[in-house]
């Protein structure tokens, strides 16, 4: 599945534009991070199907960012801002529910923690080639 990421990433290289070029980059680090982190609590259910979870939002928001961009127009940062909202409404969403129900809610801290960073530096890359 990585290796699908490589023509990609190389052909945004073309491109030129460091914005989209990051977003694949953190894009490659986020799945490497989480499958990585499911795999190794493979022992631990619990863990493991949150890890997964927070791993199918990696592959879930280009999806919906697609969806935005073509039903309603938005530009690149309208559509990574989209996304960064909808990833602060489902996970934290997913921690509160397994917080109250005394459930493991870990993973879906380091998943708000690595969708953060990720944005700023997306953000940072935007404003500083505009």
């Amino acid at each position: 599945m990585l290796i699908s990421f490589v023509p990609l990433f190389l052909k945004q290289l073309g491109y030129n534009y460091l914005p989209l070029t990051l977003l694949t980059a953190t894009d490659i680090i986020s799945v490497l991070l989480f499958y990585l982190l499911a795999i190794y609590h493979k022992g631990n259910i619990a863990l493991h199907m949150r890890y997964m979870i927070v791993l199918a939002l990696v592959f879930a928001l280009p999806a919906m960012g697609r969806i935005f961009t073509y039903w309603w127009g938005f530009s690149f940062m309208e559509n990574m801002n989209a996304g960064f909202v909808l990833t602060l409404v489902i996970l934290p969403g997913l921690l509160a529910w397994d917080k109250r129900n005394n459930k493991e809610y870990r993973p879906y801290w380091v998943g708000i923690l690595f969708f953060t960073v990720k944005h700023i530096i997306i953000v940072l890359a935007f404003y500083a080639t505009t």
